[in-house]
């Protein structure tokens, strides 16, 4: 079933590249971090509870890629589905008090069906002015200057 939801993401997602991408915001991150390549001897930033996210290198390279380039921005990670009702409380607590200056990484969107539903339930969010989906990790603003909500789907 993972397989069927990632050719579906790979034909459905815009180009990875930055191509088509008409929102200046989204297209910086695209081009500033998503295509940076890193070193191989690069190192990596451990991440809180690291032994909990089953991530590749590649992931873990984007996410400090991420803290280094929102270097004023507040950046959390966050696992899906959540494994206790302490790391929901907390996650909804960020939530609630989310400002322009945050950004949050959702692990495991395409871990399960109630990750993909907690997913969409997240990204509706009125507090969320952009969400990017790259199939295994989702990234949330939320910037006020922008007039309408923005979602997308990027190859990565």
């Amino acid at each position: 079933m993972l397989l069927y939801k990632y050719i579906k993401y790979l034909i459905f997602a815009s180009n990875g590249k930055g191509h088509g991408i008409h929102s200046p915001f989204v297209y910086d991150f695209v081009v500033n971090v998503l295509n940076k390549s890193f070193k191989g001897t690069e190192k990596l930033d451990v991440l809180e509870s690291a032994e909990h996210f089953i991530l590749g290198k590649k992931y873990l390279h984007l996410i400090n890629r991420i803290k280094s380039f929102y270097v004023d921005y507040t950046v959390q990670v966050f696992q899906l589905p959540f494994k206790t009702e302490l790391e929901f409380s907390i996650f909804g607590k960020k939530m609630e008090e989310a400002i322009e200056s945050d950004v949050l990484i959702i692990i495991g969107l395409n871990s399960s069906g109630i990750a993909e539903k907690k997913w969409l339930e997240i990204k509706k969010n009125e507090k969320v002015t952009c969400s990017i989906n790259l199939f295994f990790i989702g990234i949330l603003f939320f910037k006020k200057d922008f007039k309408e909500k923005l979602d997308f789907m990027i190859r990565f």
